[in-house]
């Protein structure tokens, strides 16, 4: 599978954006008005901050597949993984538990620092699966309650589809024919458990099968990447979803959708747009934009409450994350980040894996 040739793409703009959709999609869901989301009420699909996470699968599936297949080596790639979510995440979780819950519990100070709840949370936090949202009163009253970051969800499920490329590098089958068996396999796991009805399925399943199938489809098309035409793609795929919306049931037409996205988010992301291709100028604000945002959009609900309107609670939230997302960047990720080149010293490139080019800056 030879790597893919293209130099500069989209990819780090795309995720940009999937993390400003699920601040949005947040902004309904946190204030109690999640029947009023425009996707979610006019398409039936399900919702923005969903199409955000699921851009996010789909552009992980491509960029960490090219990165095992660069490094070569399966220590210096989970290192590599580790740098990128952990740092950022220590802070983050950190920063929640001892600086955002003492100014917002609603319980004595001594209290919050006396419940062993307050000390697990950056602990389990950071071991990703024991992942807990609750800290000691802390937005006990707020529309959507006791919840502080609801987005960590989803680092477990990633961190977990990360095992995915040196598992299927074992028996080869990260190879074009491997993924594409893989993905079509993913697809119809999506399907099957899409069908059968959410009064047999765990919503948890269903869940993991879909980011599963995304994260699968994209590293599947990163195997391809040589053999698709970008514009086509970006065009094709959405066209195709919203024939589909209009043409097939509220049913079929949000699980066609699903199956078609990785090919318009790698379409998207293999464009090179003027301005938008290539590394941001302002960093890589995704990640902090993703694991701040949630915090900050409770607090300001429990400052202001549901009557604020969705202007000014979007606003606001901007206002405030942006500059803790600028801040994660430059001051927690990207230093941490550079730890990569040592890392790359545990596990050269083979010559029978030649590098792939489409990592960007910080995501390799």
């Amino acid at each position: 599978m030879p790597a893919p040739s293209h130099q500069a793409n989209s990819f780090d703009a795309m995720r940009i954006a999937a993390a400003l959709m699920v601040v949005v999609g947040h902004i309904y869901v946190l204030s109690g008005r999640t029947a009023e989301e425009p996707l979610l009420r006019y398409t039936g699909l399900g919702g923005l901050g969903e199409l955000g996470v699921s851009i996010f699968f789909v552009v992980s599936g491509f960029l960490v597949t090219a990165s095992y297949r660069r490094l070569g080596s399966v220590r210096a790639y989970m290192l590599h993984r580790a740098l990128r979510i952990l740092p950022g995440l220590a802070v983050a979780v950190s920063l929640c538990a001892l600086v955002l819950g003492p100014a917002v519990t609603t319980v004595p100070l001594g209290a919050y620092f006396g419940d062993p709840r307050t000390w697990l949370y950056p602990v389990r936090n950071l071991l990703l699966y024991p992942v807990t949202y609750l800290l000691p009163g802390v937005f006990a009253a707020n529309p959507y309650p006791d919840a502080v970051n609801g987005s960590l969800w989803t680092l477990r499920l990633e961190f977990t589809l990360y095992l995915l490329p040196p598992l299927l590098a074992w028996p080869g089958l990260l190879s074009r024919a491997g993924l594409a068996w893989a993905a079509g396999l993913a697809g119809l796991a999506y399907l099957a458990l899409l069908w059968a009805g959410p009064g047999h399925v765990p919503a948890i399943a269903l869940i993991g099968a879909r980011n599963g199938y995304l994260f699968v489809a994209g590293a599947a098309l990163f195997a391809w990447a040589e053999r698709l035409r970008p514009e086509r793609a970006a065009v094709l795929a959405p066209a195709l979803a919203v024939f589909c919306l209009a043409a097939l049931s509220r049913t079929a037409a949000p699980a066609f959708c699903v199956l078609i996205a990785p090919l318009a988010v790698v379409g998207l992301g293999l464009s090179r747009p003027r301005g938008l291709a290539g590394p941001m100028r302002f960093g890589d604000l995704s990640y902090g934009i993703y694991i701040y945002a949630f915090p900050v959009q409770q607090a300001l609900m429990q400052a202001f409450g549901p009557k604020m309107g969705l202007g000014a609670f979007l606003a606001a939230t901007l206002a405030c994350v942006l500059p803790l997302a600028a801040a994660s960047w430059w001051l927690v990720e990207r230093p941490a980040l550079r730890l990569k080149r040592r890392v790359d010293r545990l596990g050269p490139p083979s010559a029978s894996q030649p590098q792939a080019a489409l990592t960007p800056v910080g995501l390799s």
